[in-house]
């Protein structure tokens, strides 16, 4: 048999509680605000015009000599089938 689950996680909180804590300073917290915040770069996604139908899209895509993505799927998006 193994080790309870609540004495394990006892155990774990006691050793992260001898660890001491860590001092934040304000600069390390801009830091990681900075870190985790997308830039405009990262959320040019955002911009691209979806477009409902295949048809659509297929016609704006050939108007504007640009590619087209088919997102096709099968199943519901977070497997819970």
């Amino acid at each position: 048999m193994g080790i309870p689950f609540w004495m394990a996680v006892w155990v774990v909180g006691a050793w992260m509680g001898s660890m001491g804590r860590v001092e934040e300073t304000p600069l390390d917290w801009q830091a990681a605000v900075e870190y985790v915040v997308p830039t405009a770069e990262e959320l040019a996604w955002q911009q691209l015009p979806w477009q409902a139908s295949l048809r659509e899209g297929l016609e704006l895509g050939q108007a504007q000599d640009r590619p087209v993505l088919l997102w096709a799927m099968n199943g519901h998006p977070l497997a819970s089938t």
